[in-house]
């Protein structure tokens, strides 16, 4: 027996042994994060906010498609910071789908019981958190084919 080798742990599905990406840039061997990955491409239109919580991600219904596009947030300050193009959500693992259920995305039992009108039914939202156990193999030569022996 064996566990076998997961080569489609980016699509969902989260058993067996995986590749996957790291966020250590192998060429300097520095962690690679927000601020030094993305910040220096972005475009001159990205603003970055500090220390402002998110109560809610607006959104609203395009007549067109029929689907909800978010159009800005709602930071617990209450004033609206409204998007142009599009809003990115990166609140982490905890917070995200925190944010998400907040803003009415997610499951209808789930919203009720917490008083907040569902406007989006993703059951998922939320549903998935998981430990994943880490064992890590490093070398640039090191290559797993098959199953790993228990």
């Amino acid at each position: 027996l064996g566990i076998l080798a997961n080569t489609d742990s980016l699509g969902g599905d989260t058993i067996g042994v995986m590749y996957q990406p790291n966020s250590i840039d192998p060429t300097n061997s520095n962690r690679s994060y927000s601020v030094n990955a993305y910040l220096p491409r972005a475009r001159a239109n990205l603003k970055v906010l500090t220390d402002i919580t998110v109560a809610r991600v607006n959104l609203e219904l395009d007549g067109e498609s029929d689907k909800y596009r978010a159009t800005g947030v709602t930071p617990q300050v209450g004033t609206v910071i409204t998007a142009r193009k599009e809003v990115i959500l990166s609140a982490g693992v905890i917070q995200s789908p925190n944010l998400l259920e907040l803003s009415g995305v997610g499951q209808q039992s789930v919203l009720s019981a917490a008083g907040i009108p569902q406007i989006i039914d993703l059951p998922g939202v939320g549903e998935n958190y998981q430990d994943h156990i880490r064992v890590a193999i490093l070398g640039k030569k090191f290559v797993f084919r098959g199953k790993l022996p228990l």
